[in-house]
């Protein structure tokens, strides 16, 4: 009798990641194109300086797929705006070269 046949296998967990659709970037996109759906009278200064910022960074987690923890880490000399290209620090501490679309 083989004994190991009693013992469970390990449970493996399958969890899908959360993506938005195109649709949903899209509406991302035009909210921050269009700060006055967003806040109230007073603070729509704040939203209009901003507005460039959040743009970008919205761009950037949609169209490279680097993750959010990856943008904050990420520093003005890691992008070479010549090539588009970004080197990224990854999860496990290793650098990626990440293509930055037009």
């Amino acid at each position: 009798m083989n004994i190991a046949r009693l013992v469970d296998g390990p449970k493996i967990k399958h969890h899908k990641k959360g993506r938005l659709s195109g649709d949903q970037v899209c509406d991302i996109l035009d909210k921050v194109r269009d700060p006055k759906t967003l806040a109230p009278e007073k603070s729509k200064n704040y939203l209009i300086r901003s507005q460039k910022r959040d743009y970008a960074i919205i761009m950037l987690l949609s169209h490279t797929g680097i993750r959010v923890s990856e943008l904050v880490n990420l520093d003005v000399d890691k992008v070479d705006f010549r090539n588009l290209t970004i080197t990224v620090k990854r999860k496990g501490g290793n650098n990626d070269l990440v293509l930055i679309n037009e």
